[in-house]
């Protein structure tokens, strides 16, 4: 938390607030920010009860007093130009939206780290390590907000909301770090009851945006079959696993999907262990062939 604070403060563009929601932590939180505020009037804190991120991030829009709203997870940090480079391109574009492109840091449980810089993706599956940036107004004048029931999508989603209405740019330089934790596989992101909300997630998500992925083409929705077959499948909801990832192959067949559709005709368990394999793998390859954070 202390970094990714610190890490708005320290713009070198220097008219900003910033809001530290709470969303019921049980930890010292309330005490490090107060402590903080003390010496820096830029800093705002709120304590909610434990409502989900998009409850927070809703209060926090409500709340905000600037022109423009950026969100800043705990597990993030902005680069020291993030803000700079978003305002430049507000005054120059005709935007209400932009992008601005990270990193990404692995950190896995032995505290080992590694850094690589994703490829640009197309707007919609646009997710880890990503940043953007709003015109306030534009919340205001369309309603938009992020929506409770698509936990775990509530980027993607208001990023889809603002491209119903808006237009937008990408700024192409890494401007943000997003730090990824890999947990062992005891840890509650593996736990049944995480992967039952993430499929009611996904269905809802699915619901309000599958037409949108069709009118992009085959890609678009292969794409977003195949990762409700994922969602499926880790959630041991084999059938619609099966179903999800037929529908992938068959819109834009690929080598992944086929892949993992063929391991998904042998069940839960089979599958299962090939896809921890494979991320296991893609670690692994990560650690050796990309640059280390000192």
């Amino acid at each position: 938390m202390n970094r990714s604070i610190k890490s708005v403060l320290d713009q070198t563009y220097q008219n900003i607030e910033c809001l530290v929601i709470d969303d019921g932590s049980t930890d010292d939180t309330e005490e490090k920010v107060k402590n903080l505020m003390t010496h820096e009037p830029r800093l705002k804190y709120f304590k909610l009860k434990n409502g989900g991120q998009s409850v927070a991030k809703n209060f926090g829009i409500k709340q905000a007093q600037g022109e423009f709203i950026a969100f800043n997870d705990h597990d993030d940090a902005y680069l020291p130009e993030y803000v700079q480079k978003a305002v430049e391109a507000f005054r120059h574009l005709p935007a209400d939206v932009a992008y601005l492109s990270g990193g990404v840091i692995n950190e896995d449980e032995f505290g080992r780290k590694t850094y690589y810089l994703p490829q640009l993706e197309p707007f919609w599956k646009l997710s880890i390590g990503n940043g953007w940036v709003f015109r306030q107004s534009a919340f205001e004048k369309f309603g938009i907000h992020s929506d409770p029931s698509m936990s775990g999508f509530e980027d993607l989603d208001l990023h889809l909301q603002f491209r119903q209405h808006f237009r937008g740019y990408v700024i192409d330089v890494p401007l943000r770090l997003y730090f990824l934790r890999t947990r062992p596989s005891s840890s509650a992101l593996s736990s049944s009851e995480y992967h039952k909300r993430f499929v009611r997630s996904f269905e809802n998500f699915f619901t309000k945006y599958e037409k949108l992925y069709e009118n992009q083409g085959e890609e678009a929705i292969s794409w977003l079959c195949f990762f409700g077959g994922l969602v499926y499948m880790r959630a041991s909801q084999v059938d619609k696993g099966r179903l999800f990832l037929k529908r992938s192959r068959q819109r834009q067949p690929s080598f992944k999907n086929i892949l993992y559709s063929g391991f998904a005709t042998f069940g839960y368990k089979p599958f299962l262990i090939f896809d921890n394999f494979k991320n296991s793998f893609m670690r692994v390859i990560r650690s050796l062939l990309l640059n280390r954070v000192p």
